[in-house]
């Protein structure tokens, strides 16, 4: 359960980005929401384990989770241009994955 959560919140972070979110910026993005949610209510949403990154906090399986995602249809992996070439890469929601978070 805890994945398919995750997978939600990573749904609807990128459906309120338009342009795509790269790894880094959307794994701080995950962080916050977990933070902001336990500040009021007291428990986390994903009950995910986050792991030090020199860059930023990581959820324990985002990599396996945008894989998975993607494979089902749901992101589009892009590459992010820069003026000297591949800067990382965007993830794009194509179709929302089921809203897991009202439950």
């Amino acid at each position: 359960m805890s994945s398919e959560k995750l997978s939600s919140v990573i749904s609807f972070i990128l459906k309120k980005s338009s342009q795509g979110r790269g790894r880094v910026e959307l794994s701080k993005l995950l962080y916050y929401c977990e933070g902001a949610y336990f500040q009021r209510h007291s428990s986390v949403i994903t009950d995910q384990k986050y792991i030090h990154l020199e860059d930023s906090p990581y959820p324990h399986l985002l990599n396996e989770i945008i894989v998975k995602m993607k494979e089902d249809g749901y992101l589009e992996v892009e590459p992010k241009l820069i003026s000297n070439g591949v800067g990382g890469f965007l993830l794009i929601l194509i179709k929302e994955y089921e809203d897991l978070l009202s439950r």
